[in-house]
Order: C-alpha cells, then structure tokens, then sequence
C-alpha cells in the first residue's frame, strides 16, 4: 500500500508555502502585465496566504492554500475572459446580476477561451494533486512549537509593508488641487474606470477596492446625504437651461418608432445587405461621431441612458435592477405623454430579463409588448416579430414606440442561424447565404453576426412598406441607435473585417441616425453619446424639458461641444483626451479651459453614483411638495 511521503516539519511549510505563492505569482503574470503602481498588492496576497499556511495545522493549511490558488485563477482568468469578450473589466456585484445573461451566451463565452486557460487549468489541478502526497512528520518537535507564530508574524509583516508600498506610493501621487479629477487618488477613490484603474493598479487593488466600495460600506454615503444633494446640485445646475435653435420642433406632432437596436454596428450598415438601413442613415440625420458605451449592465446601462439621460452607476450594481423605483423625473415616454402621445415598449424577449416590466412602467411607458404578447417563441427575428407589432400599433392617436430589438445578439455560430422556428431559421439561413456570396473571406462568427442583424433591416423595411400602404408615412419618423459594439471578437478580427468590407464600416463603431420623408440628408459632426438622445429628440418634437434633471444634451445646441467616451478617449469638438496618457490633443480652445470642460465628464459616474444611491430626484420631489405646502 502506497503512503503519502512524509517530510519535516519546516520543509513541508517551506514547500507549501512557496508552492502556493509560486502558484499565486505565475497566476498572475500568465494573465497580466505589471501595473503601473507595481504589484505590490500581488505581494500583500501572496504574504497572507502563506500566513494561512504557516498558521494552521495540517491539512488545513493545505486545504487553506489549495482554496486560495483555485479561487484566485477563477478571478484572474474570470476577468481576462471578460475582458476578451467587452474591453473591460467586472465587479463583483456586476457578475452576479448578469447570471441569467451569462447562462443564455455560454457558447460566446467558452469562444473565447485560449487554449492557455486550458493549458494553466489542467497545470494548477495536477500541482495540487501533487501536494495532496505532501504529509508533515505526525508529531511536532517542541522546539520547532514557536515556529508558526514566527512564519505567521514574518508573512504579515511582509504583507503590511507590501501594502505600505503601494499606499506610500499612491500618496505621494502628483495631485494638482485644482485638477484632483485628473490625479491617480480620485480614479482609486472612485474607480470611474475599471479597464484604467486596473492597469494602473492591478487586478488585486481592483478586488480590494470592489470588496471595500460595494460589499462592506453599501451605505458610506448615506451619512453625508446633503452634502452628496449639494454636489450633485452643483454639478447640474452648471449647465445653461434650453434654448431654441434651429433644429427646435421640425418633427412636432409626428410618430416615432425608436429603434433600441442590439449590438447594431457600422459593419452591417451596407448597401447591399441592408438596403433599407443604408438608404436611412444617408438620406436622414446622421450622427457621425455617435459614441454608445458597453458598461457593465451591457444592454440594460443603453436602455437606461436612452431613456433617462442619466448615466448607470459605475460600481457593480445594475442600475435597472437596483435602482428601477428611483424618482426619474425626466423620461422619454413621459415627455411624449405630456404632449399626447401613446407611449409602448416593445422587445422580442422577456419584459421579466433585466428587470423592465418594474423598470418600464415606472417612467412612463402604459404597456411593455414581450413575446408573452406578441406571441412568438423565445429567439424569433426581428423582422417576424415587427410584421406583428405593425399591426398592433394604435395610429388614432399620435404615438411613440419604442423597440428593443434581440436579433443581433450573441451567439455567432452556425447553430445560431437555425436552432429557432421554422419562419426565422429560413430567414437567417438566407441572409447567411447572401453574406457568404458578399463577403466570402471573412471570418464565419461575423457572417453569422452579420446574417441576424440583417433582420433589423427587414423589420424596418417592413415598418416604411406598413405605413405608405396606410397613407401615413409623412407623419413617421424612425429612430435607430445601437445599443453598444458587438462583442466577442478579437481587435484582429475586427480590423480584418473592417479592411473587407465595401463601407470600411468597424464592428466598433455603433451608429445614431435619424429618418422621416420630411427630412433632408444631414451629417451631424460633434460627438455625441446615449445620454445626449432624448434631449435632442425632445429639441426636435418641441418637447418641454428641464436642463437640470438630466446629464445629456441637444446635440444641436450650438452652445454644446459634445461628449463621447469609449473609455480610452473623450472626445469634444474643442478636444481629444487620452484618458491612459492624461493629455490632450486637437485643441480648439485653451488647454486650460480644456482642462476645466473635461473636469466635467471626468466625474460624471462619480454624480451619477451619487444621484442613484441618494434617489436624488426623490429628494427634489419632497422639498417641492414642503414648499407647496407652506406656501398654501
């Protein structure tokens, strides 16, 4: 019978330890590059583990360690996949409320394992199996007894100077106090960029900061309630109240099919795949330098922005999940209904997902047509499910309509084409087939992605021939703004797409336009984002709104230099910022008024943070009611 090789006591901490901490080490550099600040956070891990190690008895300190490398790899390679897959990294909290996403796109995610993940999985369980042989000496010589405190005390000391090291360091940080939204303490402080906050700090500082902000103080601002209420007062009453300009009211009193159009790219737009998008986004308002950010609600955080011109939290929680009551008194459906419109959500999906059958009527919509409405079943096209609201929407009454489509969602494989009815297989298959004839050399998950989106085009189509067969199509205008980039593909793909296809269009670049038969053909230069979207539309609807309950504004306010952020760059018409580097390039205006302007979008999440925790409309609502009273 085989037994388990014993050694002394001291070399079996000796070698766990360093196993463990070898482990811990490759872990890490396997998946990252050294953060700007040093790893000095890597360090202070390391050290606690071996802490562990040294501190408990056998088998536990094997267990202990064994434990703490499994769940580390699942982080570190949980947030490089994640990474591969959205350009970004995830808190925690994020992760847990995208469960149900998560479990509906497993295919697009195991896509996007490298072989290497397989590779280091497989290494990590035959190292540990490889310690489970490791078996100290039965009984503890007594003068070897002090030896745990000792090992314990040395590995906390190591790790408290580790820490000591990357806090000494962040505090010696070059902060300008009139400029501490440029610094590295206020990106730490308030982590208003994950992808930026990790590359400087490291995925480890990322967990800890994760840990402190959203899981042990949820309520650290609920202490300083006023004075949250006065910045963000401060913040928004900076900017001017509405002007009318040229722009104000062309579309009065016409319809509006808004278009919430999942992962809608520049590459799908083409004239021979998409006519009917095409033929739109040249002939109407075309926002050309339209930014839709993929933050971590993924979609929910565009229905949220487009609806609210207010930007999602930034911290882990899903703003429509957790803040879906909040007092929003700024809304797409409700400024339609102010004016006498019918306001209806539609999604060929479940109003359940995301939590929009609370979210939706609670700003304004009077009813959210699902598949338990229209009928179909779960996954059916875009163009099959428009054919049926067509019919379903009610024209006595000027009406606004917003649709969420669901076509051009992950997955990208062959069994997505067809693992769907009948009626929307063959439809896929045979915008598959037009794409291969197109675009032979590219990449098959693109021909499939590019295949699905098409029914957006169909269903537009079908909307256009609906209405000129009614006689009202001069009073519609069609709104289409893709929800975020599509993901899953790799910047290499990406570019070989791009150099292939006719438009040169970038599955990157998300499209905004505008179309109605009373338009003319316009390209709208200054940059622009989600939140900006219901400001405009309300400038051109003539639709009364206050300027400080929301955070966009009219992209054709000649007064505003637009606003758009990927997350690498802010864009404007006065300048570009490289948010990695911190400087600025094509200025039309002063540096330091840059400097001032960009402050401004610099703390947007840390506003938005704080108007969601505080509900800080809700706040307004209650002093309005008290001075109504004491006036009366």
């Amino acid at each position: 019978m085989k037994t388990k090789r014993t050694v002394s006591w001291l070399t079996y901490k000796l070698i766990l330890s360093v196993v463990i901490t070898g482990l811990l080490i490759s872990i890490h550099y396997s998946y990252f590059s050294p953060a700007a600040y040093g790893d000095w956070m890597l360090g202070a891990l390391a050290a606690l583990v071996s802490s562990l190690i040294w501190g408990l008895p056998a088998p536990w300190d094997k267990r202990a360690g064994s434990l703490a490398a499994v769940l580390y790899f699942l982080y570190i390679a949980g947030q490089s996949l994640y990474y591969r897959l959205f350009g970004q990294y995830i808190f925690l909290t994020t992760a847990m409320g995208l469960r149900s996403e998560a479990t509906q796109n497993l295919g697009a995610g195991f896509s996007a394992i490298l072989p290497q993940d397989w590779r280091f999985l497989i290494a990590l369980t035959l190292i540990l199996l490889l310690l489970t042989r490791l078996k100290p000496r039965v009984k503890q010589p007594d003068e070897l007894r002090m030896r745990p405190r000792r090992g314990v005390l040395a590995c906390l000391g190591l790790g408290l100077a580790c820490s000591l090291m990357f806090y000494g360091k962040l505090s010696q940080a070059e902060v300008d106090e009139f400029y501490y939204t440029y610094s590295d303490r206020y990106l730490y402080e308030q982590v208003s960029s994950p992808r930026q906050f990790v590359e400087l700090f490291g995925p480890e500082a990322f967990f800890l900061r994760d840990l402190k902000l959203n899981h042990l103080e949820p309520l650290r601002f609920r202490s300083q309630k006023r004075q949250a209420e006065q910045q963000i007062e401060t913040y928004l009453n900076a900017v001017p109240p509405t002007e009318v300009n040229a722009q104000t009211g062309i579309l009065e009193g016409k319809n509006l099919i808004f278009f919430e159009a999942e992962s809608l790219t520049q590459a799908v737009i083409d004239p021979d795949l998409t006519p009917t998008l095409y033929q739109l986004q040249q002939e109407g308002y075309n926002f050309e330098n339209y930014v839709a950010p993929l933050l971590q609600g993924s979609t929910s955080d565009a229905d949220f922005m487009l609806n609210l011109s207010l930007v999602p939290n930034n911290e882990g929680i899903i703003a429509m999940q957790q803040y879906a009551l909040n007092a929003y008194p700024t809304s797409l459906a409700q400024g339609f209904r102010n004016q006498g419109y019918s306001a209806v959500a539609a999604h060929n999906g479940t109003k359940e997902f995301y939590n929009r059958d609370q979210f939706y009527p609670h700003i304004g919509y009077e009813d959210f047509w699902d598949l338990s409405v229209l009928g179909p079943e779960y996954g059916t096209s875009d163009a099959v499910c428009m054919d049926i609201i067509n019919w379903m929407i009610d024209d006595s009454q000027p009406f606004f309509l917003y649709n969420i489509t669901y076509s051009g969602h992950q997955g990208y494989e062959q069994a997505d084409l067809s693992d769907h009815n009948a009626e929307t297989a063959q439809e896929y298959q045979t915008s598959y087939a037009k794409v291969q004839q197109r675009y032979p050399q590219l990449e098959d998950q693109v021909k499939v992605y590019l295949a699905k989106s098409m029914s957006l085009d169909l269903a537009v189509a079908s909307v256009i021939d609906h209405f000129q067969q009614k006689g009202t199509l001069d009073q519609l205008v069609i709104a289409i703004a893709g929800d975020h980039r599509v993901k899953g593909f790799s910047q290499a793909v990406i570019d070989d797409t791009t150099s292939q296809l006719s438009t040169h269009g970038s599955l990157e670049d998300v499209p905004f336009f505008l179309w109605s038969p009373s338009l003319e053909s316009r390209t709208i230069e200054k940059p622009g984002t989600d939140i900006d979207v219901l400001p405009t539309l309300f400038n051109l609807f003539a639709i009364d709104y206050q300027a400080n309950l929301i955070l966009g504004q009219d992209l054709f306010d000649p007064r505003y230099a637009g606003y758009a952020d990927d997350d690498h760059q802010i864009l404007t018409d006065h300048y570009r910022y490289d948010k990695q580097t911190r400087t600025f390039s094509e200025l039309t205006i002063p540096e330091e008024q840059a400097r001032q302007e960009n402050e401004r979008y610099l703390r947007i999440h840390e506003m938005a943070n704080l108007i969601l925790k505080h509900d800080y409309f809700a706040s307004l609502n209650e002093l309005e009611n008290k001075d109504e009273e004491s006036i009366r």
